[in-house]
């Protein structure tokens, strides 16, 4: 069973440790910790703020889970796993 982590790209000893078991649901628990989910334009994806839906930013993945990744790397979070 996989152990995965969302750290700070700016500070590695910032982390959180996440419940999934899966990195395709890492990705989504990440999402939720930081309060930001991706909606579908029509063009392209779009990350959006939970708290703030006036903060979004275009996203340059075309599938919906390349988006979800590109979104936690340009809010400056990478996902860790450990065995």
């Amino acid at each position: 069973m996989n152990k995965y982590k969302l750290v700070s790209n700016e500070d590695g000893n910032i982390t959180v440790e996440l419940e999934s078991t899966t990195f395709q649901t890492a990705v989504e628990e990440s999402l939720a910790h930081v309060q930001w989910f991706i909606v579908n334009d029509g063009d392209c994806y779009v990350a959006v703020n939970d708290l703030d839906p006036n903060k979004e930013f275009r996203l340059k993945d075309e599938t919906y889970e390349d988006a979800q990744y590109e979104t936690l790397m340009q809010l400056g979070y990478y996902i860790s796993s450990s065995l």
